[in-house]
């Protein structure tokens, strides 16, 4: 996948209105290298929601959504992961606030691994989640029923493979 095509890829799905020029160029090359799998897990798409709930609301919005095995970050969270959560945030830090208390998940959408950080308030409710997708095809069935329980989405960014078409050139 070349830089060309992901940035076409980039225009088509992603609002560009969120990031300043040197966000977006940041996140181009964040994008490459994760396509290339530069770490030995991949991000294969993001989801920022806003949304005002207790965190035990906001589970059960997420299990009831499809999400299975929710474990916290004590339970079993592993480094990668952990590295793979501080990317997305500095890539995406004007959506997501930085002085608020984090709450780490590891959960599964039909047996495919997702990361979930919830951004909790003074009040204890949860402001913001950030979701990330280590396979594609599962943050835009995920998000429309969150949708659906009230939460506001922010972002969503998934890569998918475009079918190439062979082209007869006549």
């Amino acid at each position: 996948m070349s830089k060309v095509h992901i940035a076409r890829v980039y225009r088509r799905f992603f609002s560009v209105e969120a990031l300043s020029r040197d966000s977006r160029k940041s996140f181009i090359t964040w994008l490459h290298a994760c396509a290339h799998g530069v770490s030995s897990i991949r991000i294969h798409g993001v989801a920022i929601f806003n949304l005002r709930k207790d965190p035990d609301v906001a589970l059960l919005d997420l299990q009831v959504a499809g999400v299975r095995n929710i474990s916290t970050i004590e339970e079993e969270f592993p480094e990668q992961y952990e590295k793979l959560l501080k990317l997305a945030e500095k890539e995406f830090h004007k959506l997501i606030p930085k002085d608020l208390q984090k709450v780490s998940y590891v959960g599964e959408v039909n047996k495919r691994q997702i990361l979930v950080r919830m951004y909790i308030d003074e009040e204890g409710k949860v402001v913001k989640t950030l979701i990330i997708s280590l396979r594609s095809g599962v943050l835009r069935a995920l998000s429309r029923k969150l949708e659906r329980f009230g939460w506001q989405r922010a972002l969503l960014f998934e890569i998918r493979r475009i079918p190439h078409k062979a082209s007869a050139d006549y």
